[in-house]
């Protein structure tokens, strides 16, 4: 079955949480996405930025899999929709892909397990050490 480029920067980073979905990605790596930021209230979404950059796990899935993730509202707060995106790959080639976006989040601070489940996956991929930071300061509000 037909793979996609999937770019992935929250919870869904997380092997052990797609797992759960019966999700199983091909080809997972670290990727970059410039000219957007990373906002975590309480799910992770993006948001245009001329300044910043994100980082995730890009990787290939099919379109069922796709389904199980994006039609089911997981977090009660909308619909994520998809999005396409140029990442540097691992070795700093660019690939289009897809990314699903949330442009309406209810806000309010992640849980505890969500940053947790966004953090394990950030130290697997080996993000940089002030990117975990910052991920890690959304569990405080800040």
């Amino acid at each position: 079955m037909r793979k996609l480029w999937i770019f992935f920067y929250g919870s869904f980073m997380n092997p052990n949480v797609l797992a759960k979905a019966d999700v199983r990605p091909a080809d997972s790596q670290r990727a970059r996405l410039d000219g957007w930021d990373i906002k975590i209230a309480p799910r992770a979404t993006l948001v245009p930025s001329d300044e910043s950059r994100v980082y995730g796990v890009l990787a290939r899935v099919t379109h069922p899999d796709l389904e199980k993730l994006y039609t089911k509202d997981w977090f009660g707060f909308g619909t994520y929709l998809p999005e396409a995106v140029l990442v540097a790959d691992s070795a700093e080639r660019f690939v289009p892909a897809l990314s699903y976006i949330a442009w309406e989040t209810e806000g309010g601070t992640p849980s505890i397990e969500y940053i947790d489940n966004v953090v394990a996956a950030a130290r697997q991929f080996e993000f940089p050490a002030w990117y975990v930071k910052r991920i890690e300061s959304f569990s405080s509000g800040t």
